[in-house]
């Protein structure tokens, strides 16, 4: 049975919000990285791990936000989820994304950040933390 023009939208949909759009910030965030740290360029590995660690103040010690940590820690971010993703981008330091602006102030063209919000807020709302009716 053919599937419907809307079941088609949802399955592109859902292929760029869980897997192209998390390819992409991945490598937004390696190369803001690299930029900002020309001498200890992001290498996928522990040392840049805990070196992104150390910029993120009071990870360790919010529980909620220990599990984000340890991801971090290992410097592997193809294994970030991307939650973990966002939240180190968020707070690493490296001014990724500047602060958005409020939804009814949006106006094109939208911020990098502000497009990048958006997508996350569609990926929770509608993918990860999905609530049935």
């Amino acid at each position: 049975m053919p599937i419907s023009r809307e079941e088609e939208y949802f399955v592109k949909i859902t292929k760029i919000v869980l897997e192209i759009f998390p390819k992409y910030l991945r490598k937004l965030f390696i190369d803001k990285w690299d930029q900002k740290y020309p001498n200890n360029k992001w290498q996928s590995n522990i040392a840049s791990g805990n070196f992104l660690f150390n910029k993120i103040p009071n990870t360790a010690k919010n529980g909620r936000n220990r599990v984000y940590a340890i991801n971090m820690q290992s410097g592997k971010e193809s294994d970030w989820d991307t939650t973990t993703l966002v939240y180190a981008m968020l707070y690493s330091q490296l001014n990724l994304i500047p602060s958005c602006r409020p939804d009814g102030q949006r106006s094109a063209p939208l911020l990098i950040s502000e497009e990048i919000d958006i997508i996350r807020k569609i990926r929770n709302e509608f993918f990860a933390h999905f609530v049935p009716f």
